[in-house]
């Protein structure tokens, strides 16, 4: 399983535990994340990019929040905080 992390430039900082599951093309909040574990997945994950399901808390976005470059996630211009030349997480093998 894929565990996603935050890094240094994430407005919240880094933090020791992940914030984020990846199950497939799912990707699930953990017990670390600051608003705890839901049952369904907040976003999903498609061709590289990063899309809101009905289950966030801001609903569906027909646009990417996140890119996928590597092992790092970026926020994009769809992002309700933009873009941002640094990753905000990472992704690692749990």
């Amino acid at each position: 399983m894929k565990q996603v992390f935050t890094t240094g430039t994430h407005p919240q900082g880094i933090h020791s535990s992940p914030w984020f599951e990846i199950q497939g093309k799912l990707i699930y909040t953990t017990g670390s994340h600051p608003d705890g574990i839901h049952g369904a997945p907040w976003y999903e994950i498609r061709d590289g990019w990063i899309y809101t399901t009905g289950a966030h808390p801001q609903g569906v976005h027909g646009a990417p929040w996140f890119e996928i470059r590597g092992s790092r996630i970026y926020t994009t211009g769809s992002h309700p905080d933009g873009v941002h030349g640094a990753p905000w997480f990472e992704i690692r093998e749990g």
